[in-house]
This record gives structure tokens, C-alpha cells and sequence, in this order.
């Protein structure tokens, strides 16, 4: 009975030591970038980034599409493997040096045209050694300037009502979402909400009277 006692006391023992503590919040991994669009042979600036909490430990993995983008140069703590940035970074001041908001800057250049995502994952620990849970968010650029998805409506939707005194629009709509309250040519006011990783947004506005003029600020 004795040998079969501690026996089971160092198997819990082992096993309470192999789960991580986690911290009690939530934080968000994220990625900025100085340009959303760019032409071929065009470098950009990658920024990993933390929300508020200060990091101690990390080790987090960056994919990026080898076909349009090849990386340049980035921090001594990175390794490069086709498709993949690893990143392992750990404060060797016991504390003292821990990072927050920006934690890593990387630049790539575009080799093809087209739209592709850069996508971070890892583990992060705070100054108390405790895992951090983080959700990510990717980044979309856009390599080479596309014709934009209302072009075609916008050449072929235009009103032909020559009145001068109308004034009216014949459609309003937004490429990423729907506009709230639904177009309706008597309605002025609308809103629209959109996710911080939107960059550019497209509206098409036709009139009904083809000779009247449409400006959209802001």
C-alpha cells in the first residue's frame, strides 16, 4: 500500500506541471502595415503587436504566400523556413525588459500581382510567466491596383433622367458590407460598420440624372 501511495503521488505531481497557467484576460495578436496596396518589387513593413498586455516569452509563427511575397529582413530572432517567419523572443533581464504593443518589425517585398493574407500564430507569456490567451487577427495587401468589382455596374447602371432639377440617387452600395437603413433615394443618411482590418472601401453612387455630380468625402 505505501509503494502504491507515492507512486501516485508523483504521477499527479508530473502531471500538474505539464498544464500551463493561463492569465485570466483575453489579448489580441495583430499585424500592421505601413501600405495595404502596393506594386511589384515594392517593400513593406510588417509590425507584430500585442494589445496592452506586456510579454515576457514568445514564440509565434508568421505565414506569408511565397509566390507573391519573399521576406527581406526581419530581427537576429527569426528563422525562415518557405512559407513561414518563426519568431522566439525572451527577456533575458528577468522581467525587467518585456515588450508591449509593438513587438517585432519585419519587411518583405511583392513578387506577384494579386491579394494574399500574412497570418500570425504563437504562444505568449506575461511577466508572471502565465500563458497569455490572444486571438489573431491577419492582414490582406494587395499587390497591384485591381479594377475595382463596381466598375462595370458603375459604366452601365447610370440613370438617363436629363431633368436638371433631379438631383436623386438611382443606388448607393458599399463593396464590404450593406448599408443600414437600406438605400432608398429619399433617405440621406446612412451608417455602415466595418472591421479595423479594412483598409479601402469602394462605394457606388449612380445618379439618376447623368449629368449631375457626385462627391464623396471622407
Amino acid at each position: 500500500m505505501i509503494k502504491k501511495y507515492i507512486f501516485f503521488i508523483i504521477i499527479l505531481s508530473i502531471l500538474c506541471l505539464t498544464f500551463p497557467i493561463y492569465a485570466e484576460e483575453n489579448f489580441i495578436i495583430y499585424l500592421e502595415t505601413n501600405k495595404s496596396i502596393i506594386e511589384k518589387e515594392e517593400e513593406i513593413e510588417l509590425t507584430l503587436n500585442i494589445d496592452k498586455e506586456k510579454v515576457t516569452a514568445y514564440s509565434a509563427n508568421l505565414y506569408f504566400d511565397p509566390a507573391k511575397f519573399e521576406f527581406v529582413s526581419g530581427p537576429e530572432n527569426i528563422n525562415v523556413e518557405e512559407n513561414t517567419v518563426n519568431i522566439v523572443w525572451y527577456d533575458l533581464d528577468g522581467g525587467s525588459s518585456s515588450k508591449t504593443g509593438k513587438l517585432e518589425e519585419l519587411t518583405f517585398k511583392a513578387k506577384e500581382n494579386g491579394s494574399t493574407d500574412f497570418i500570425i500564430e504563437g504562444e505568449f507569456f506575461n511577466e508572471k510567466g502565465e500563458l497569455i490567451e490572444t486571438n489573431s487577427k491577419p492582414i490582406q495587401i494587395q499587390i497591384g491596383k485591381e479594377e475595382g468589382t463596381f466598375k462595370e455596374d458603375f459604366e452601365e447602371g447610370q440613370g438617363t433622367d436629363n431633368n436638371s432639377n433631379n438631383s436623386n440617387l438611382k443606388e448607393l452600395r458599399v463593396n464590404e458590407v450593406g448599408i443600414v437603413p437600406e438605400f432608398n433615394k429619399d433617405i440621406f443618411d446612412y451608417d455602415i460598420t466595418v472591421d479595423n482590418s479594412i483598409q479601402d472601401l469602394e462605394i457606388l453612387a449612380l445618379s439618376e440624372n447623368p449629368n449631375a455630380k457626385i462627391e464623396i468625402s471622407r
